[in-house]
């Protein structure tokens, strides 16, 4: 019943949460939309995001 409990309250805050980019990944049919490897390391997480909304010229 919790994680019921839980999984509403993330939809209700439109709240995703991270991948895991486990053994689950490589099975995944959204694999290719969610990109796990790309999100999970956080070096490259926090470079994409830094320059996420910056104009270009």
């Amino acid at each position: 019943m919790r994680a019921i409990a839980e999984v509403r309250n993330l939809l209700a805050a439109g709240i995703t949460p991270p991948p895991l980019a486990d053994e689950h990944c490589r099975a995944c049919s959204l694999r290719d939309l969610c990109q796990p490897d790309a999100v999970h390391d956080q070096s490259g997480r926090q470079a994409a995001l830094a320059h996420l909304f910056e104009p270009k010229d």
